[in-house]
């Protein structure tokens, strides 16, 4: 009992600690794609993904910088499953990573040479930014509502 307090005061600080603020309002149910991803980001024009990351959801490209990804779940326990056999299978064989689930949240980064992978949800809706590098995750970060530095 006493380890498991220990590892929530860890995760709790880690997700306090998280550069990114992701506790924000999720889109509405039956959001549009056009209420979901920017059009641009940095003048580049997001166009869908041939080739998307998972066979749910809705990606995003933009051109020369990464790509989006979002998911709106049945419910946020099928959220965490996603997260747990999806994402976190994904990320697995990346060099630097880092898993946090706590209270039915959870972030997942991942770094693998310059290639950047941030993954969240909030409630039900699942949010996935990969980047081609660290100046390119900054700008989606910027242009994506549903995220922001800290």
């Amino acid at each position: 009992m006493k380890k498991f307090f220990v590892l929530m005061c860890l995760s709790l600080a880690f997700i306090s600690c998280s550069k990114y603020n992701t506790n924000i309002a999720p889109p509405p149910d039956g959001a549009t794609i056009e209420m979901v991803f920017p059009e641009k980001i940095s003048k580049v024009v997001g166009e869908p993904s041939q080739n998307p990351s998972f066979n749910v959801g809705v990606e995003y490209v933009y051109e020369n910088l990464g790509t989006i990804w979002v998911y709106n779940a049945s419910t946020e326990n099928d959220a965490l499953y996603f997260a747990n056999k999806k994402i976190i299978p994904m990320v697995k064989n990346m060099p630097i990573k880092s898993t946090n689930i706590t209270n039915k949240k959870y972030h997942i980064s991942a770094k693998k040479g310059d290639n950047r992978l941030f993954a969240w949800n909030n409630g039900k809706w699942i949010f996935m930014i990969k980047a081609k590098d660290k100046r390119s995750f900054k700008k989606i970060v910027k242009a994506f509502p549903w995220i922001e530095d800290k």
